[in-house]
């Protein structure tokens, strides 16, 4: 099956699956992140492109500086997980983990502080994929690769590089997540979920779905 039609644009078979997906493994991450925080979370409607720098237009206050956790898939799909989080957001998540406070300029420095980032990571990531895997009946597996500080611009920047040297092309499945008051209000942008299957990878959770 075609990935792409003749303008260059995704099929909207493949759209489709891929923004289901997008749905399915967010709003378990959001109900995750839920229960550690004890708030409600809320996912943005998710944006199916190709995996480019483009990534950034969908990002808020790019500037301000962010932790980036990227991920590998591995053994059943190729590609890559990044994850681009506010910097309040995980620092509130971390004192939650390690159960004390934690200067924020100390996230990264602190071991504890590391441990529970990469904590988090896995735990949300799983719920994504457990989700995923449910919806596709592909079992899928990633592996840590990175935790960074830094502006977005260079987070998304150095995850296309790496994912750049493992395949040719990939796809782009970006949600972003929000937290929500008691009143329903949103309060603020906590990150986004990006997910970049390759395209052989694409086709198998295509194939996967019968379509």
């Amino acid at each position: 099956m075609k990935l792409f039609n003749g303008d260059g644009g995704l099929e909207e078979d493949i759209e489709d699956i891929l923004y289901e997906l997008g749905n399915v493994g967010v709003g378990m991450v959001s109900t995750t992140i839920g229960q550690i925080l004890g708030v409600r979370a809320e996912i943005g409607i998710p944006i199916v492109t190709k995996a480019d720098m483009d990534i950034l237009m969908h990002i808020e206050k790019p500037e301000a500086a962010k932790i980036g956790i990227y991920l590998n898939f591995a053994s059943t799909l190729s590609g890559a997980v990044l994850l681009i989080m506010d910097m309040s957001f995980i620092h509130d998540i971390v004192e939650k983990l390690v159960n004390r406070k934690i200067d924020k300029e100390e996230l990264l420095a602190d071991e504890e502080s590391v441990s529970a980032i990469s904590e988090f990571a896995n735990i949300i990531v799983a719920s994504y994929m457990n989700a995923m895997g449910s919806y596709t009946g592909i079992r899928i597996f990633v592996t840590p690769v990175s935790v960074k500080l830094g502006m977005a611009d260079k987070l998304v920047a150095d995850a296309l590089a790496d994912l750049n040297m493992s395949c040719k092309k990939a796809l782009c499945v970006d949600t972003a997540l929000s937290t929500i008051d008691s009143e329903g209000s949103r309060l603020s942008d906590v990150g986004h979920f990006i997910m970049m299957p390759d395209e052989l990878s694409v086709q198998k959770i295509v194939e996967a779905m019968d379509i």
